[in-house]
């Protein structure tokens, strides 16, 4: 079988790294960062304990992203498989990488069009995640799908091995996402595709009339939030941890968490500088890569508080169709140069 074929665990080549900032400070005032920490190293911690506490709850309290991108990852899946089919004939299956891949979201959305001798792995740090991917797709799906955990900054994987990689709601999370990408970009064949989605997408917020009706969705009670139960279980880990000196505001979690994103850097406040512009990602670490499609669009109307509210989840639906095109996040298709 190709999987047991696949090694899981090497060693990184030379010179693949993850550059981070070497500064050393409390993040949060008198909260995080009781030990000496990198900024980078109390984001992925963060992340990592956020992530295992979440796990159970998370499909439940995130339908913007199970349900807002389903669609897209179902439809685009079966067309770019089946493509790769035609283009990668070597009498092996195809290797589908998912970075960040949390419950199995992307696995399960590709998992009708994988034949015989077609693997899925899914990385992420969080083992709690990896658990509730496995319990989701126990059955025929997880055969054909292998989660492993791992630093989506240092891939344990060889060179030019996988044909599609494949990254959802992940990279606004990574302190260092130019490594992350060099990572992908170093581990997908040449005319292999990259996907990305559900990332904020920075040149929607350069309108102030868009970060001012961000900010009043805010304060409207629509926002992202922490239930009291998560926000115990995440303060007495980070304590046990000895990476909180007290306990932490559920403010600086959560902008620590989504750490490049614009709407979650304060309780109100909407920064511009936040979220990612595709044309830089390829003038860097995406350059050479053909742009296959492009999508700005929002999810925001999947909220829980909205979708309690069906008359209010269709102002809100409204309101995204008046923004004539343009959305606070972005998915994309890219396929890498031909060698």
């Amino acid at each position: 079988m190709l999987h047991r074929q696949l090694p899981l665990e090497l060693p990184l080549s030379k010179g693949v790294a993850c550059a981070r900032k070497e500064h050393r400070q409390s993040l949060v005032g008198e909260g995080l960062a009781e030990r000496s920490l990198s900024e980078a190293d109390l984001v992925a911690k963060l992340n990592q304990v956020f992530y295992d506490v979440e796990a159970a709850q998370y499909d439940v309290r995130h339908p913007e992203v199970i349900e807002g991108d389903a669609q897209w990852w179902s439809r685009r899946g079966e067309v770019l498989i089946r493509d790769l089919r035609t283009r990668f004939t070597t009498g092996r299956g195809l290797l589908i990488l998912d970075v960040g891949c949390g419950t199995g979201f992307v696995a399960s959305a590709l998992g009708n069009y994988l034949a015989d001798g077609d693997l899925v792995v899914g990385l992420d740090q969080s083992e709690g995640m990896l658990m509730r991917a496995r319990s989701k797709l126990a059955g025929k799906t997880v055969s054909r799908c292998r989660f492993v955990r791992g630093d989506a900054a240092r891939l344990p994987f060889p060179d030019h091995i996988f044909h599609m990689l494949t990254l959802n709601s992940i990279l606004h999370h990574v302190y260092d996402y130019r490594s992350v990408l060099r990572e992908c970009d170093r581990a997908l064949k040449p005319g292999g595709y990259l996907l990305m989605a559900h990332e904020p997408n920075k040149e929607f917020f350069q309108s102030p009339l868009r970060r001012l009706a961000a900010s009043a969705y805010k304060l409207a009670g629509f926002g992202m939030k922490l239930p009291k139960d998560i926000y115990e279980q995440i303060n007495s880990r980070l304590s046990e941890s000895h990476l909180a000196a007290s306990a932490a505001s559920a403010e600086d979690i959560l902008r620590l968490v989504e750490y490049h994103s614009p709407v979650e850097q304060g309780a109100v406040r909407i920064d511009k500088n936040k979220g990612f512009s595709l044309p830089e990602l390829r003038a860097t670490e995406l350059r050479g890569y053909v742009l296959i499609e492009l999508n700005e669009y929002s999810t925001f109307y999947h909220r829980p508080q909205l979708e309690r509210r069906p008359w209010l989840m269709r102002v809100a639906q409204t309101a995204a169709r008046l923004l004539n095109g343009k959305g606070n996040l972005f998915s994309a298709v890219l396929r890498k140069a031909a060698a």
